[in-house]
């Protein structure tokens, strides 16, 4: 007998979670509903108008002032119902993907330019013109055994040698002729790790 009172108490305190769970399902989707539809406002209104009947006695159905002033503010809260539904599935995903873009993209003015905001660079293989003359590296501190160039100069500032480090991956070097400038890509910006003097 003790067996079979502890399988129907199990099987109904399993039915019993089975339906809270779908209730409060329910309860989520429907109250997710009437927010993002604005139904809430003419629900609410409704409710307010039951207890003003059982409280009071109130009769929406005369043709009473109150009456008039009940069906006239029922009229209002459907149109901020429609106002709310407008808002909430046309207006408020258009701001968040404009908000969304913006963030990804932070424009900075033309004449603000920094270290950090460097041009994009092709980065890869240096192949040297044929009038320049080849330097061997054995090992630098980028960690860059071979032949490569040496920093130019181009209208009179130095145009650094970039590639990517092969110590440390994810960091792209600027190798200028007395330094390394060493970076990390982050948000399609470049940030500066550190300034490595050549030895």
């Amino acid at each position: 007998m003790k067996k079979y009172g502890c399988i129907i108490s199990s099987a109904v305190v399993g039915v019993y979670k089975i339906v809270q769970i779908a209730f409060n399902a329910i309860a989520k989707g429907l109250s997710s509903l009437l927010v993002t539809t604005g139904l809430i406002v003419p629900c609410a209104y409704f409710l307010f108008g039951v207890v003003l009947t059982a409280v009071f006695g109130f009769s929406a159905s005369d043709g009473s002032v109150n009456a008039t002033i009940y069906k006239t503010g029922m009229g209002v809260s459907f149109v901020v119902a429609i106002l709310l539904f407008v808002y909430n599935v046309f207006i408020r995903p258009v701001k968040r993907a404009s908000r969304a873009r913006i963030a990804k993209h932070k424009l900075e003015p033309e004449d603000k330019k920094d270290e950090n905001s460097l041009p994009p660079a092709v980065i890869g293989p240096a192949r040297p013109p044929a009038s320049a003359p080849e330097i061997r590296y054995p090992y630098d501190n980028a960690g860059y055994a071979g032949t490569r160039l040496p920093a130019q100069r181009l209208g009179g500032r130095e145009v650094p040698l970039i590639y990517r480090s092969k110590v440390h991956a994810g960091v792209i070097v600027y190798e200028y002729s007395d330094c390394f400038r060493l970076y990390r890509e982050e948000g399609g910006k470049l940030i500066l790790i550190k300034v490595q003097p050549k030895d």
